[in-house]
């Protein structure tokens, strides 16, 4: 009998063991899965009340000149936004891809990197921009973030672009504010490093400006694309989405969008 429970302890206790460590890593998993899905409930819901209560649409010439019809650019109402959550300032729509979320900025850099649109803590967090991005989108690089999320969520959808034939038919961002209506045109997706790109970059100096522009040419690579007909200025107004590779801990994925059109309210 005692051999039989030795025999048997020196079987269980691996299994046992191995059951502790897919647990540990399964828990976590499914609690971001389960955050990231009420967040998304939070966010459809949001959408509803505050951009999707008129009927009425406008269609909007994207860059390839293909219209595409979006919500009435008197939407959506920032005082609904502001009730859920006081720091929202944009929203932002990627046509062709799951990016159609509320922006959001605090007085605290990176805060919303784990927090979410409820101020709960955890993923996906929310798309945010730090301090040193105007609300106004006036700046001559404007950077997003956001989280590249597994199931498709915060920043995840932007993997499409690794493809070069889904980058070359799809080249519009829309953002709205509480003043304007902006669009952009999708110039460059490219992996890029990790670094701080406002600190990378002296962004308000000639020489700054000129080598972010020097970093657009640098040509392509397996999810790196160039538009043919882009032409980059250090005069044009620029809007990076910022998320990260899997399996590139040190590399970032840039969206690139060139602004050419700002339509005040």
């Amino acid at each position: 009998m005692k051999e039989f429970v030795k025999n048997n302890i020196k079987i269980i206790i691996p299994l046992a063991i191995a059951f502790l460590l897919v647990l540990g890593i399964a828990i976590p998993i499914i609690a971001r899965n389960v955050n990231s899905k009420k967040n998304q409930d939070q966010i459809i819901e949001l959408k509803e009340e505050a951009i999707f209560n008129s009927d009425e649409a406008v269609e909007q010439q994207s860059p390839s000149d293909e219209a595409i019809e979006i919500p009435n650019d008197n939407m959506p109402n920032f005082d609904i936004l502001h009730e859920q959550n006081e720091d929202i300032y944009a929203w932002i729509e990627i046509p062709g891809t799951d990016v159609d979320y509320p922006v959001l900025q605090n007085e605290v850099d990176d805060y919303y990197l784990l927090t979410n649109l409820d101020l709960s803590s955890g993923y996906p967090g929310c798309l945010y921009s730090n301090k040193p991005d105007s609300k106004d989108f006036s700046d001559f690089v404007h950077i997003i973030y956001g989280h590249n999320m597994s199931d498709g969520s915060a920043l995840g959808s932007l993997k499409e672009f690794y493809s070069k034939e889904f980058f070359e038919n799809h080249d519009t961002i829309f953002v709205y504010t509480a003043e304007a209506f902006l669009t952009y045109e999708i110039i460059e997706v490219r992996r890029h490093n990790d670094s701080y790109i406002p600190l990378e970059f002296d962004l308000n100096s000639t020489e700054g400006r000129t080598a972010f522009i020097n970093m657009l040419n640098e040509g392509e690579d397996d999810i790196s694309h160039v538009r043919s007909s882009a032409e980059f200025s250090e005069i044009n107004n620029y809007l990076i989405l910022s998320t990260c590779i899997g399996g590139e801990e040190d590399n970032r994925y840039l969206v690139i969008g060139m602004l050419v059109e700002r339509r005040f309210r």
